[in-house]
């Protein structure tokens, strides 16, 4: 097919994801081989602007923020800005280059719950993901921007026998997580602005350098405290249930090459090359009466019976990760014994899983705080932005598991990053570089 060419530099606008995929894709748009893997290909970087609700200075941020960030943002092609992105006369005012021109690229990251926790409200779901997400891509749409790249994170899970999800096959099905009613609404919502340049990417877990929002990462921090404590490490359910990974250098690469993409065709084109039907999901929680009312009194929201069209993606590695293999490299890289908790636990779990999160959430707190009383130099729950919360939709026999040959078909991207000891090595080396995040011990043991 026809493409047009890409121009020798752009400007790109990052929303939201400063907790997650914001500062890898910041790194990645540097051009500073040291700070990721994986070198860049296309345009120049003219002009980069992150905006997010969080404080973000060296001289004190609202949220944790890695020494490399800092680095970036020290660039003059680099800004950030704090601002309340669900106000629209906010979020409009920073669609604009310093120079009064538009965006070439638009990175929407934004969501409530992209991080671990299940205690939102249906309202706060709303506002902050499906609605703030139509909210962005009407302003892209009206400011004529070359690439809007939507990412929607792993937000739906299926039986472990189940076989990986295709981007096509999320439509239709019956959903009790309020986090999958409205993420998915926000693809909804996205696709539904006409002229947009839209393309949507549905991530697996992520890990890498300094990520801490993801339902991976604190299974790989809980091996470093096992370790310490010189106890088993043991997962519920059994070694066959996925969780599909995704490296952070991996998951910039492939979002910069989506936008690269519908740079060159523009929506029409793309939808014919790869888009999806993005039917609705179904909610079957106990207030599915306030989702329906919820929707009914909104125009935030793609109707219910229309069925819009968009690309998909879902960015995943080829590791085809599972407990199995995340306990295989965690045991080796922290010296800890692995395995599985007994059936007669994992029945039990099974009927009382609310009663069994709380239980480990509240060994596992226990557990760091004892350990960080040893460390040297000193970290704490305050320097850290490492957890070992997780919540139940996390913890529950269900696979995140998506198929992503369509991803390396289309643009031809492939993950360079493996999910192996050296690897998680060297997240805890980077972290060990950002003092009082990731522990360090005296001589003495526990």
């Amino acid at each position: 097919m026809t493409t047009d060419s890409l121009p020798d530099a752009v400007s790109v606008l990052i929303c939201g994801g400063m907790q997650h995929l914001a500062r890898p894709l910041l790194w990645f748009l540097a051009d500073d081989a040291p700070l990721t893997s994986i070198s860049r290909q296309g345009p120049h970087i003219q002009h980069v602007r992150v905006v997010d609700k969080f404080i973000v200075s060296e001289a004190g941020s609202s949220l944790w923020v890695d020494p490399r960030t800092h680095k970036v943002l020290r660039d003059p092609r680099f800004e950030y800005k704090q601002a309340n992105l669900t106000n629209r006369d906010a979020a409009q005012a920073v669609f604009r280059t310093p120079d009064g021109k538009a965006y070439d690229f638009v990175f929407d990251l934004t969501g409530e719950g992209a991080g671990l926790g299940t205690d939102l409200s249906h309202q706060m779901l709303f506002d902050r993901t499906t609605k703030l997400a139509r909210q962005l891509a009407q302003i892209s749409a009206k400011e004529g921007v070359r690439a809007h790249v939507r990412d929607t994170g792993g937000y739906l899970t299926i039986k472990p026998d189940e076989p990986a999800i295709k981007e096509g096959q999320v439509g239709g099905r019956t959903v009790k997580s309020k986090k999958a009613l409205w993420w998915s609404e926000a693809e909804r919502a996205a696709a539904d602005v006409p002229g947009l340049n839209l393309v949507i990417t549905r991530s697996a877990g992520i890990w890498g350098p300094f990520q801490y929002v993801s339902p991976l990462m604190p299974r790989l921090y809980m091996g470093q405290v096992y370790s310490w404590h010189k106890e088993a490490m043991n997962f519920l359910w059994g070694p066959e249930l996925r969780v599909h990974s995704i490296h952070a250098d991996d998951w910039a690469a492939a979002a910069w090459q989506l936008a690269c993409w519908m740079a060159q065709r523009g929506r029409a084109a793309a939808d014919v090359e790869a888009g999806e039907d993005i039917a609705r999901v179904e909610y079957a929680g106990k207030d599915e009466a306030e989702v329906k009312k919820l929707i009914a009194n909104s125009e935030d929201v793609c109707p219910r019976d229309k069925v819009p069209r968009a690309p998909v993606f879902n960015v995943v590695d080829d590791n085809d990760t599972d407990q199995g293999k995340i306990l295989e490299v965690v045991g080796a890289a922290f010296n800890v014994e692995t395995g599985f908790v007994n059936a007669a636990i994992a029945t039990w779990a099974k009927l009382h899983l609310s009663s069994v999160v709380d239980d480990v959430n509240a060994k596992h707190f226990d557990m760091v705080f004892e350990m960080l009383k040893h460390t040297n130099p000193p970290v704490t729950h305050e320097t850290t932005p490492l957890t070992s919360f997780l919540d139940a939709e996390t913890l529950a026999n269900r696979a995140l598991a998506l198929d992503g040959s369509k991803l390396m078909r289309v643009i031809g991207w492939k993950p360079t990053q493996r999910f192996s000891v050296e690897n998680l090595l060297a997240v805890r080396s980077d972290y060990q570089g950002a003092e009082g995040s990731w522990p360090t011990f005296f001589n003495e043991v526990p």
